[in-house]
């Protein structure tokens, strides 16, 4: 296994452990938003399967369960580019004032 696909790997089984532990499953249970959409989601579901013909109504349940999947993965990475970008720019206070102030100014922001 080369150095990416392990990296892969790692971060595989580190998504896994965000994902399937009490605390997220306790905000799932509890977050009113994602209770609210959990209901709607439901009621269609149940008004789709009363329509559609079995195999298609369990394709479309398999794709929107893929959907929700991807999104919370691709959260998760995306919150790990924010962390990492708070501590680039609080690791290298100058260098972000500088930033700042070359933005306020309107010239070209240091890298």
């Amino acid at each position: 296994m080369n150095d990416t696909a392990a990296s892969f790997a790692i971060m595989d089984s580190l998504m896994d452990a965000i994902v399937c532990n009490d605390v997220w499953n306790q905000i799932q249970q509890s977050d009113p938003m994602i209770q609210q959409a959990e209901q709607a989601r439901y009621a269609a579901e149940k008004e789709a399967a009363a329509i559609l013909p079995r195999d298609l109504f369990k394709r479309l349940s398999e794709a929107t369960t893929s959907v929700e999947s991807a999104t919370v993965s691709a959260a998760i990475l995306y919150g790990m580019r924010v962390s990492a970008a708070i501590s680039a720019a609080t690791a290298n206070q100058t260098d972000f004032s500088l930033y700042i102030l070359d933005r306020i100014k309107g010239g070209a922001a240091h890298g």
